[in-house]
């Protein structure tokens, strides 16, 4: 079963916002085409796309909701089939270098030198570990064809 692309109205009959999450949700559903996804998955998929075609495009709410199927999707597809956006490691482990590398040795470093004014040091140091775990990560997922050439 291949998977169907959400129909955008005209230009008349959809506010701006609206039209730009549509076309980025669409930008996601043509890189999953390639994929070999899971029928669960496929069928997951088309319910997101009649919920989303089911609402109002005139509405501002209607892009809040459009992301978060969107995000959901997304979701989906990291637990079920291990599919995952371009750069999502890097972004992961760059937060967590920052918090758990960066803090603990900027406070060591500060007290070792005895001057509070060096504990932000630690961060560029865990904002680099991080960055290059995530960047090893995601050449891994990327070798097993399990990357989707889609950031957010």
């Amino acid at each position: 079963m291949a998977i169907p692309l959400i129909s955008i109205p005209p230009a008349d009959q959809i506010k701006l916002k609206v039209e730009r999450s549509l076309r980025h949700y669409n930008k996601l559903l043509k890189e999953l085409k390639d994929k070999p996804l899971e029928p669960d998955t496929i069928h997951f998929i088309a319910n997101q796309i009649t919920t989303i075609e089911a609402l109002n495009f005139q509405l501002k709410t209607s892009s809040r909701k459009i992301k978060q199927s969107k995000q959901q999707l997304l979701t989906y597809l990291q637990k079920n089939e291990g599919i995952y956006p371009k750069n999502h490691f890097m972004s992961l482990y760059m937060a967590v270098g920052m918090t758990a590398v960066g803090i603990p040795a900027g406070i060591v470093f500060s007290f070792l030198v005895n001057n509070t004014a060096f504990i932000g040091i630690g961060l560029p140091i865990g904002l680099s570990i991080g960055l290059a775990i995530g960047h090893q990560k995601d050449l891994k997922i990327k070798a097993k064809g399990k990357q989707i050439n889609y950031a957010l």
